[in-house]
């Protein structure tokens, strides 16, 4: 369950970092506490910048995520 709501709060910052569905956050504040959520964030960005500069830079994706790349089209969820 909380494997699939990080990975929603994952694929809602990629489609619209400015409209994180409510439901995703406020679940995300009952599990975890502030300093989490924060790092959360951090690690996101860090993440989406690496991944320009992955495209920008014609960097080969790493086979061993192929799996990850594959599920990222799912739909993001509220619940």
């Amino acid at each position: 369950d909380r494997e699939r709501l990080l990975a929603d709060f994952g694929t809602a910052i990629v489609a619209d970092s400015n409209a994180i569905p409510a439901a995703i956050w406020e679940r995300l504040k009952q599990l975890y506490p502030a300093k989490v959520l924060v790092d959360l964030v951090a690690f996101a960005g860090i993440m989406l910048a690496t991944a320009v500069f992955n495209n920008v830079v014609e960097i080969d994706f790493d086979p061993e995520l192929e799996a990850f790349a594959e599920g990222a089209a799912r739909p993001v969820t509220s619940g």
